[in-house]
């Protein structure tokens, strides 16, 4: 198997233990959830093919409406396997409010597109800043690449 692909596989379960794992641990989450849309073209940072497979490195910029109010940078690898299904994962830099609470936080996102370009995936957050330097959590996203909901399970941690 692929080394690049291993470690796609190996990120992925990664996110999900961590998501696993961390909700267990926390305090009871608030459950959230809202929109997002893809605001403009995507910027294709390189593209790299191997076996078949196509590894494309983009940077994309994200709205969020609802629990979430903001917009997100995102840095992502999708790798495109020739029957067209894909898996993308990436960090996201998010600027915005979460509760009234305002500032920015990192997370980590890793989703499948399917052959008609709809998504599912989970991300999870990493740090925050701000009055969201405290802010714990992580959801799911589905839609398309261009438009779709989230959800967001969080908790603010004691300072």
């Amino acid at each position: 198997m692929n080394t690049r692909i291993k470690s796609l596989l190996i990120l992925t379960v990664t996110m999900v233990m961590l998501l696993v794992i961390g909700t267990a641990l926390a305090s009871s989450p608030i459950p959230g959830e809202g929109d997002f849309y893809l605001k403009a073209a995507p910027v294709i940072n390189g593209i790299k093919e191997a076996n078949g497979n196509m590894f494309v490195d983009q940077t994309l910029v994200f709205g969020y409406d609802g629990t979430m109010v903001g917009e997100s940078i995102a840095d992502v690898t999708c790798l495109v396997k020739p029957d067209g299904k894909t898996i993308c994962h990436g960090q996201e830099v998010f600027a915005g409010s979460v509760e009234d609470q305002s500032g920015t936080f990192v997370f980590q996102v890793a989703v499948k597109i399917d052959v008609a370009g709809q998504i599912k995936g989970q991300w999870i957050i990493l740090q925050g800043t701000g009055e969201l330097a405290n802010l714990r959590g992580g959801g799911t996203v589905a839609g398309t690449t261009a438009v779709g909901t989230y959800t967001l399970d969080y908790h603010f941690d004691p300072n």
